[in-house]
């Protein structure tokens, strides 16, 4: 997004925008997507079933997830609203803070965790908030994509209305918001050594090896495992559950 955009307040107009932009300026002409990258996105999001990913950033240390928006702060105590998979979004962020960890070393400590609005700071048009909930925005009247609808211009076949065709599985991604490092450009002889592994206790393991460690740990959290057990192993510790769902099966 480097190249497309450079402030919030572009970065919100172009490219996915806020589920508030068009209620908090009143601008109802407002327009979004009308950048090849922000359409790119978009589509993306449509056609592949994310479910989970990692924005890396620099300037902090932490690990952060949604909600990062205006419209999900408790305005008692400005802090973030929970989102409906808080928990799942918090246990799984525990997880790649553990597999991380930090380095004696390199004087690297261990992520920060928690929302993106109490660790770091609210935004419009984060792109974390978006992969979440653009398609089923809690809120209908700020939803995003139903206040861009009527922004694209039928004349451009690049943008007709058939590309704002949802449904509400389209985003539902957990995109957590990395802030690797506390230097924007950390120094050099911090990145780490292949040697090290991703193993912790390991010399050499510093900025990359963790972030591989933590990428990797995401990864396995999505894999299918499956046990394979014998017949007999089955039905020696079959449940009352089992024996429904066999004898359904058998009768089929």
């Amino acid at each position: 997004f480097f190249n497309n955009t450079e402030t919030t307040e572009i970065y919100t107009e172009q490219i996915v925008g806020s589920v508030r932009c068009v209620q908090e300026t009143g601008n109802t002409q407002r327009s979004c997507f009308q950048t090849s990258t922000s359409r790119f996105i978009d589509q993306l999001f449509k056609s592949h079933l994310f479910q989970m990913g990692i924005t890396f950033h620099g300037g902090a240390n932490s690990i952060t997830y949604p909600w990062g928006s205006f419209n999900h702060i408790i305005q008692s105590t400005q802090q973030a609203q929970e989102a409906p998979d808080d928990r799942a979004l918090k246990d799984i962020s525990q997880i790649m803070q553990l597999v991380a960890g930090g380095s004696d070393e390199y004087g690297i400590s261990s992520f920060d965790i928690g929302r993106m609005t109490d660790v770091v700071y609210a935004a419009e048009g984060a792109l974390e908030d978006f992969a979440y909930a653009a398609s089923w925005e809690p809120d209908s009247q700020n939803h995003l994509l139903a206040d861009c609808q009527s922004q694209y211009n039928p004349q451009d076949p690049q943008i007709g209305d058939d590309m704002m065709e949802f449904n509400d599985q389209s985003f539902r991604q957990y995109l957590y918001l990395v802030e690797a490092a506390d230097e924007k450009i950390p120094s050099e002889d911090t990145l780490g050594d292949s040697s090290a592994g991703f193993d912790q206790i390991n010399l050499g393991y510093g900025h990359v090896n963790r972030n591989m460690a933590m990428t990797y740990a995401l990864i396995d959290l999505l894999e299918p495992w499956i046990k394979t057990v014998s017949y007999t192993h089955l039905r020696a510790h079959e449940t009352p559950e089992h024996l429904v769902c066999r004898l359904l099966l058998e009768k089929k």
